[in-house]
């Protein structure tokens, strides 16, 4: 019960700070909601000014699989939307503590099995199709990739990784002593976060393909990636490890770390100068795989 109301306070605090941040921006971009599922998840389709067939971008909001919504994240994905010119198609899937583990992990697969059935109806290109998150949702578009590696093999062109979490915290990654504290993310709420997630205490080793992308063995054959990570971010090191990783199983990856920078610095804390500066890194690396 404390947790859960510890989760909506976080919930609505967020929402609130991300609607001021991004409050009048980008209201041109078109959008529609959908729900799927039997209202199990539902989706936010922003769309661009441009003639169909569009590009189009499968995305994961961030939020410690426990907050953050499609609401909280408007501002974020409107951005990418005008910016890049690809439609984005924003999830919101099922979180902790309500829905533990691997809810949100079968709730994006049904995101993209909509996906793949809508483009169509909704004058997106099955061509172009792109998939990314960060945080969080770094892990649940990783995840996702290898689930639709075997289901829509050669489907995802890209993938967007913004400082993914890829492991658990008992991996003991330097990052998180080095920044964990003092800055947006915590280790502290680390361990929240995925304690809540799993359902489990920190006292219980966790071993599971479905929830921690570093520890597999099988990374190959995956899409163009482009992976973010951030100098002061608690999971700056598993980020880096997972570029690693994605390399030795000749996954075609590029990697930027941006200095100065902590966790959440894209889209979260609104449109800063690094914000726009990831930003325009983004959209040059979107529009080169359109090439």
């Amino acid at each position: 019960m404390l947790n859960t109301l510890k989760a909506q306070l976080f919930r609505g605090g967020l929402k609130i700070a991300n609607n001021l941040l991004w409050r009048g921006r980008n209201r041109s971009v078109v959008t529609h909601d959908y729900v799927l599922a039997g209202g199990q998840v539902s989706v936010r389709c922003y769309t661009p000014d441009t003639e169909a067939p569009r590009p189009v971008m499968l995305y994961f909001h961030g939020g410690g699989f426990v907050i953050g919504d499609v609401a909280s994240y408007d501002g974020f994905c409107r951005d990418l939307c005008q910016r890049a010119q690809i439609a984005v198609v924003s999830v919101d899937y099922r979180r902790a503590p309500e829905s533990l583990f691997p809810a949100a992990v079968d709730d994006c697969m049904v995101a993209l099995d909509w996906l793949v059935s809508q483009t169509q109806v909704h004058g997106l290109s099955l061509e172009r199709v792109y998939i990314g998150g960060d945080s969080a949702g770094g892990n649940l578009a990783a995840v996702t990739t290898l689930e639709a590696r075997e289901r829509y093999p050669g489907l995802l062109k890209g993938q967007l990784l913004i400082y993914p979490v890829t492991d658990h915290y008992q991996s003991g990654f330097a990052s998180y002593k080095e920044c964990g504290k003092g800055y947006l993310l915590t280790e502290k709420q680390m361990i929240w976060f995925w304690d809540t997630y799993l359902g489990r205490s920190e006292k219980e080793a966790f071993v599971d393909p479905r929830a921690t992308p570093l520890r597999r063995d099988d990374l190959g054959g995956q899409p163009v990636t482009l992976l973010i990570t951030a100098e002061l971010d608690p999971l700056r090191d598993e980020g880096r490890a997972y570029v690693e990783k994605l390399q030795a199983a000749s996954v075609a990856v590029s990697h930027a770390e941006y200095e100065g920078c902590q966790h959440g610095f894209i889209g979260i804390m609104g449109p800063t100068k690094d914000h726009n500066r990831a930003m325009e890194d983004i959209v040059a690396w979107l529009r080169h795989l359109e090439l």
